[in-house]
């Protein structure tokens, strides 16, 4: 089959990666997408086994109403040059990441009425309004995707019955990272390997009001007099380029022998390996950051989730956080924003190196392997003939 993957803007490259490890090898797939996704190391391993579609990498600065009509130019000719190769390539199967403006629906009706139609949910608050959830109709997309089983059976249970809607239209599907060619083995000695240090990794951009960083760096002050005391050694690994206001924070108070930062972005490489390697991701989200926190797990995953659900990771998470319902076996958790407690106790060795490996060992439901996520979404595609009863969790 000839299936179009498109992205129209320049991240979820970790959402794309994924789906084209489950299309290949029998499939013909093309990735519609600006230009620098297919330079992002997610992507770089299937530089030659898929078909590009580029697009322009020109973004136009969000909130100057000057630029408001070249955006919409400039995705309009997005679809035009879409268009021209679903016809010539006589593309079958077309998957839409990441819609979040109504006027998309309106360009992909015009363009695209009679072809099959995937959508990929990142966002569902997009779709509460009734008006807004009936493009996410039969008529528009034969399936839409949500890349959380929570995050998909709040929505149908809240919002897809009180508009309406047929839920077999809703589906979901992990786009797991531990299958993709950049996932290699480490050789040499890894900090996993040393008994006396736990490393705590917080992916994802560093602002505070995505993630409580204010709440971990006054955390670490209290818990700095034990750190000094104890033999056992904590390493928190800030995994996104660090602004120098909060490197000079971390300075200030004395943090730099137990954060480490990185000046640049991190490469999607880089990330995982020491993802993979580390002990625990901690998530920082809280009530401090605001609606955010109360939206995730009903209307939006994080990448993080996605994280512990590819490699098993254990969670450190608040109790303002509604954490996965598969994560809570494997998920360590705090009162509103002190952190401190959980860091506390593992200086004082109440959670040990041992303790964070058997939550680690902790088996994920089968659901949640990349055998079955690869024959879950092939099937939701409609690519496999003989259907399984594996869709809708």
């Amino acid at each position: 089959m000839n299936i179009a993957l498109v992205q129209f803007y320049a991240y979820h490259e970790e959402v794309l990666a994924p789906q084209i490890d489950f299309l290949l090898p029998d499939n013909a797939v093309f990735v519609a997408a600006p230009a620098n996704v297919f330079r992002h190391d997610y992507m770089a391993p299937f530089n030659t086994s898929v078909q590009k579609i580029s697009f322009n990498d020109k973004r136009y600065e969000r909130g100057k109403i000057a630029a408001i009509p070249f955006r919409i130019l400039s995705i309009i000719i997005k679809y035009l040059q879409l268009n021209k190769v679903v016809k010539k390539k006589k593309i079958d199967l077309i998957v839409f990441n990441t819609i979040n403006k109504p006027f998309h629906f309106i360009l992909i009706k015009c363009f695209f009425r009679n072809i099959d139609k995937i959508h990929i949910i990142h966002n569902a608050q997009t779709y509460v309004t009734k008006e807004k959830a009936l493009s996410l109709n039969s008529g528009f997309f034969k399936m839409n995707l949500f890349i959380s089983f929570d995050v998909y059976n709040y929505y149908v249970n809240h919002g897809a019955v009180s508009f309406g809607l047929n839920s077999s239209l809703f589906d979901w599907f992990l786009p797991g990272l531990t299958n993709l060619a950049l996932v290699e083995q480490d050789s040499g000695q890894s900090v996993m390997d040393d008994e006396n240090t736990i490393t705590i990794v917080v992916p994802g951009s560093i602002d505070n009001q995505r993630r409580n960083y204010e709440g971990l760096f006054s955390a670490l002050e209290t818990a700095a007099p034990d750190m000094q005391r104890k033999t056992i050694r904590m390493r928190i690994i800030l995994l996104g380029k660090c602004p120098d206001e909060t490197k000079n924070r971390i300075a200030e108070r004395g943090l730099n022998s137990v954060i480490k930062t990185y000046t640049e972005y991190v490469p999607g490489k880089e990330m995982l390996r020491v993802i993979k390697n580390a002990d625990a991701v901690a998530f920082l989200i809280d009530k401090s950051i605001g609606e955010n926190c109360h939206l995730y797990n009903k209307y939006k995953a994080t990448g993080n989730s996605v994280f512990c659900l590819s490699f098993g990771l254990p969670c450190i998470v608040s109790d303002d956080f509604p954490v996965d319902g598969t994560l809570r076996e494997r998920a360590i958790v705090y009162h509103a924003s002190h952190i401190e407690t959980v860091l506390l106790d593992i200086l004082n060795g109440r959670l040990s190196k041992d303790y964070f490996k058997k939550l680690r060992g902790t088996p994920l439901p089968e659901v949640y392997s990349p055998a079955y996520q690869r024959r879950h979404y092939r099937e939701c595609l409609g690519l496999d003939t003989e259907k399984q009863d594996t869709c809708h969790g």
